[in-house]
């Protein structure tokens, strides 16, 4: 399972249902600076810019890859149908 998996809160059950289906779907991604972008900014809640700090990258290209991880999980969601 994805190794960052404790990072994602911990409540009830629903939660815990949800950080795994979320974290199968990270798997899933093509790249891992990819995965930790999204799991930074939608699972630990951080802007673009401190993500940016953090990874020593611009904003512009924490955005870049945002979108790029969101189109390619749109995909993996769209042929798993």
């Amino acid at each position: 399972m994805y190794s960052q998996m404790e990072d994602i809160g911990q409540d009830t059950m629903f939660d815990v249902d949800n950080r795994l289906i979320i974290c199968k779907l990270l798997e899933g991604l093509s790249s891992s600076v990819g995965r930790e972008i999204l799991l930074k900014l939608y699972i630990k809640d951080q802007k673009e810019a401190e993500v940016a700090r953090e990874l020593n990258i611009s904003q512009q290209a924490v955005n870049r890859w945002k979108n790029k991880m969101l189109k390619e999980l749109s995909q993996m969601l769209r042929s798993a149908n």
